[in-house]
């Protein structure tokens, strides 16, 4: 089979059927909502207006297959279309990169590359708001907003937490840079307690704070930058307890969505919030060389 580089004059007829692609696959996962597909095509077209962005690459087969890697640092399989055979395309990754490791997203239920042994970074989770439900009776827990001093405990605990968890899953990962907003939180909170569009609440019981929760809202979008609950504290429901506490003081406010990305080697947060009604929707993975070496050699 030959793969080649798309032909400047080929970008325009691709390009419809590309983005009909990546939307269709985001949708079907529930990474994209109905109401924002229109939106997100536009922005994808739009990347190309000019021709093929500057640090990407597009490869066609004459099967109609086809895959967009973005270059530079941290190489990247921004997207794919691969029904038949990938040892081809897997090793026109590692040839156009360099052998480096090469990130992607990947959705559920999607084909080609998706299916190759790769080294997963983190997932991304989702769910409607109404749709968050406990399965069993915990332990009385209340939120309310941190105070400055708790918020310091707090970003203090779960920057220690996340950096052990990414350097668990790192290796020589491409994608360490995406986590960069997370470890500055500080500077993201710039008002601290009272940084606009951002909630963060302490988890009690009784009068002592146990945890915490950081979430950012967008609308009828709410993003969770973090929950969690001190060690000593653990094991008896209060992540589930504070999430469904969480969820009903969200809504109230016009909330509809929330999601989540948890980094891949934090299987017991992937775990709670599976078990009060998140899915998965996407996965950030690597290809790397050694694991696909047999495919490079066919």
């Amino acid at each position: 089979m030959r793969i080649a580089e798309i032909a400047p004059a080929d970008v325009g007829s691709w390009l419809p059927r590309a983005v009909e692609h990546m939307a269709r696959v985001r949708v079907a996962s529930g990474a994209l909502r109905e109401g924002h597909l229109a939106e997100y095509k536009m922005r994808k077209a739009a990347m190309f207006r000019v021709g093929v962005p500057r640090d990407s690459r597009i490869f066609t087969s004459e099967a109609g297959e086809w895959m967009w890697l973005r270059l530079g640092d941290e190489p990247e399989v921004v997207a794919s279309r691969i029904t038949g055979d990938p040892a081809p395309w897997v090793r026109k990754i590692f040839a156009t990169c360099d052998d480096r490791p090469v990130a992607m997203k990947v959705f559920p239920g999607e084909r080609g590359l998706a299916e190759l042994p790769s080294r997963e970074i983190s997932e991304r989770l989702a769910v409607p708001i109404s749709d968050v439900h406990l399965t069993s009776t915990y332990d009385d827990i209340h939120v309310r907003s941190m105070t400055a001093a708790e918020l310091d405990t707090f970003l203090e605990r779960t920057m220690r937490s996340a950096d052990r968890h990414l350097a668990l899953a790192s290796g020589s990962c491409p994608m360490r840079g995406s986590w960069d907003v997370l470890m500055k939180a500080r500077e993201r909170l710039s008002d601290g307690v009272a940084t606009p569009g951002h909630a963060l609440m302490a988890i009690c019981v009784d009068s002592t704070t146990i945890g915490g929760m950081w979430v950012e809202i967008d609308g009828k979008d709410a993003r969770i930058w973090d929950l969690h609950v001190y060690e000593g504290y653990r094991g008896h429901g209060h992540s589930k307890a504070a999430l469904l506490a969480m969820a009903e003081g969200l809504k109230r406010e016009g909330v509809h969505y929330l999601n989540v990305t948890v980094i891949a080697p934090n299987t017991g947060a992937i775990d709670i919030y599976e078990s009060v009604g998140f899915r998965v929707t996407a996965r950030h993975v690597v290809l790397e060389l050694p694991t696909l070496a047999g495919l490079i050699e066919l």
